[in-house]
């Protein structure tokens, strides 16, 4: 009887080792990965390139870098009185009454009050009366111009009894927009003279406190401030002047984490300043057997004039045009001090954080292949034994 050749283990755990070796081993390149290796970024056998291009962060570093822009309330904001409500303006919009005698009624008032609804508070500040003119307004409180439109009745009725009723506050309208639970026009009184009262009259906000940046356009100027940080300093709590606009907005500016982290997204801020940490942090962090802690490199586009101050070489060649020059900052984990330089280096609108792979994670991904390949030669080589 024949007997039928047999291929030992060993011959086939060879063959195939051997072949995976050239692949994988011999030219790590060509295994699926998520990109670069730290030292395909940074790579030392080149100085051009890293001299022109890369920086190693640090403490000297972070002391060097252009301090983040200054944001918030202006100081006319922030000095300003709140107003007299009181004080009537232009646009505003009144109910007369007119009390008199019933012999000789100017205004056939009869057992009541004679009543001129809607008279409105003119350009020049002064509101039309029958028989007493044109009288002075603006920038009287309503015991004031009941004064005047007395004693401007005097020659032609007999003791006057004025009354008058603000119908439209016109000359003293916000406007709020954006995230609060009803946008609108809201006339400034008494029990909201400032911004917080006036946000909570529109219904409050809707999203969270942290996340929304708070802006005042006033004679068109705009400044702003994050609404956690209205709440946590009454000084920010600004007084508000008629015309204001106050809009609410979530905060846009996002940064984009790719890599060995646990998340690749386009991440939105989480508030308005966020440090390397946080932002590494809000992607999930570095994912453990994966992520090489040395490194998590920026990439920004800086100021020429920083650039230039922070790079020791000139600018590679075949770099794509744009704002600024290009830099690629480095932040090694492994270093002593390295957690406090990441908590110091703030993230900018736009930033791309990279996480590369470990060195070891490549050959992991050859060994899996291998053993991928090994568990069908050790099934087929038990069945023809």
């Amino acid at each position: 009887m024949p007997v039928r050749p047999r291929l030992g283990r060993r011959r086939f755990a060879a063959g195939a080792f051997a072949g995976l070796s050239s692949l994988g081993l011999g030219g790590c390149g060509s295994l699926p990965r998520s990109g670069p290796l730290a030292s395909q970024i940074d790579p030392p056998e080149e100085p051009g390139v890293r001299e022109g291009l890369v920086v190693e962060l640090d403490a000297a570093v972070i002391e060097r870098l252009d301090p983040p822009p200054v944001a918030g309330f202006t100081r006319g904001l922030l000095a300003a009185d709140a107003i007299d409500p009181s004080r009537l303006g232009i646009g505003d919009r009144l109910d007369l009454l007119v009390w008199e005698p019933n012999d000789g009624a100017i205004f056939g008032g009869g057992e009541g009050a004679g009543r001129l609804p809607g008279v409105e508070v003119a350009s020049d500040g002064t509101i039309y009366v029958p028989f007493a003119g044109n009288i002075r307004a603006a920038g009287t409180t309503a015991a004031e111009l009941r004064g005047r439109i007395r004693e401007a009745l005097r020659p032609y009725t007999a003791s006057p009894q004025v009354d008058l009723r603000l119908q439209e506050g016109v000359s003293r309208t916000v406007t709020i927009q954006g995230a609060v639970s009803r946008p609108g026009p809201y006339e400034i009184d008494r029990t909201r003279t400032r911004l917080l009262q006036m946000l909570a009259h529109a219904g409050g906000v809707t999203a969270e406190p942290e996340r929304l940046e708070v802006a005042i356009r006033r004679a068109g100027v705009t400044a702003a401030e994050m609404l956690e940080d209205i709440y946590a300093d009454p000084s920010l709590n600004v007084a508000l002047r008629p015309d204001d606009l106050v809009l609410l907005t979530p905060l846009r500016q996002r940064f984009l984490v790719l890599g060995a982290s646990g998340r690749q997204a386009q991440v939105p801020f989480p508030t308005r300043e966020v440090n390397l940490l946080q932002a590494v942090a809000a992607a999930g962090g570095l994912v453990d057997f994966t992520a090489d802690p040395k490194g998590v490199f920026v990439f920004r586009r800086e100021r020429r004039e920083q650039a230039e101050a922070l790079l020791a070489g000139p600018q590679p060649e075949g770099l794509p045009p744009g704002p600024g020059r290009p830099v690629v900052y480095r932040l090694d984990l492994t270093r002593p001090g390295a957690m406090f330089v990441g908590e110091r280096f703030r993230v900018r609108d736009g930033d791309a954080i990279f996480i590369t792979n470990a060195p070891f994670t490549e050959v992991r991904k050859v060994l899996q292949v291998f053993n991928s390949l090994l568990v069908p030669v050790q099934t087929t080589t038990t069945i023809a034994q």
